[in-house]
């Protein structure tokens, strides 16, 4: 089943168009509201759901993927940027399945507290933009600013995080 997908607004170039929207991982179909959005530009639906797909397997099905949409318009050529999911819904994904645990009486951590090992995790997926988006950073110090961009939210959100 498809869930929501929302859209952005769709910049109309002279020579090219370019949207952005939010699509569950592994979960793109072309049915509406994706269907009608690629359709209307010429973009080979089934060949942009499979690839979409297929990119993203290695996340968690539903987890909602930004994607920035460039299609060519006189030819039926488009590119397809993925970005990482923001650290909002990361770290609400990784609370709500501590509160889902301690609801159901499973012996865990607090329920809004996250461990090193989640932190971890967020921090990896923020990376994939860190690195794209800075050239001068290499190696480590990337690490080092994605940690100091995930403790800082949830410093600033009154999360704790427990060793």
């Amino acid at each position: 089943m498809v869930k929501e997908i929302f859209l952005e607004s769709i910049k109309a170039k002279d020579k090219f168009v370019q949207f952005k929207a939010m699509i569950p991982a592994g979960e793109a179909k072309p049915v509406a509201p994706l269907g009608p959005l690629l359709g209307q530009y010429g973009v080979n639906l089934v060949e942009f759901c499979s690839d979409f797909n297929k990119r993203t397997e290695f996340y968690s099905p539903g987890i909602m993927i930004p994607v920035l949409i460039r299609k060519m318009l006189k030819e039926r050529v488009y590119e397809m940027e993925l970005k990482s999911p923001n650290l909002p819904f990361l770290v609400f994904c990784a609370i709500n399945e501590n509160m889902i645990k301690s609801s159901l009486g499973i012996e865990g951590d607090d329920e809004y507290a996250l461990t090193l090992t989640e932190i971890d995790v967020i921090d990896k997926l923020l990376l994939f933009d860190l690195i794209r988006l800075s050239d001068s950073l290499q190696g480590r110090n990337d690490i080092e600013k994605s940690a100091k961009i995930v403790f800082g939210f949830l410093t600033s959100t009154s999360i704790e995080f427990i060793e």
